[in-house]
């Protein structure tokens, strides 16, 4: 889990990047690694998105449903062909954003 500690103003706000809860993307170095992560950096960069907490995996990480503007990135990575269901730990249906 990545955390980066923004100060804005008097505020302190934390930016959680959570897993995708029932995906796994290729890696960076893998084939349509690059392309995964733009897809997923077109859809969320600079946006509002919702997460929704499901679980913590086996290193304390936050695993969790992320939507922006109505759409479940967790299912669109998949719809598109950048991410495949994560069969170990997806034992129910995504829901829709």
């Amino acid at each position: 889990m990545k955390i980066a500690k923004k100060t804005l103003f008097a505020f302190s706000l934390l930016f959680l990047i959570p897993r995708l809860f029932g995906v796994d993307c290729p890696e960076k170095r893998q084939a349509f690694g690059k392309r995964a992560k733009q897809f997923t950096s077109s859809l969320v960069f600079g946006k509002v998105v919702n997460v929704t907490p499901v679980t913590k995996d086996r290193y304390g990480r936050t695993v969790a449903l992320v939507s922006v503007n109505r759409k479940l990135l967790n299912e669109e990575l998949i719809k598109n062909g950048l991410a495949w269901v994560y069969n170990r730990c997806c034992h129910k249906a995504l829901p829709q954003a």
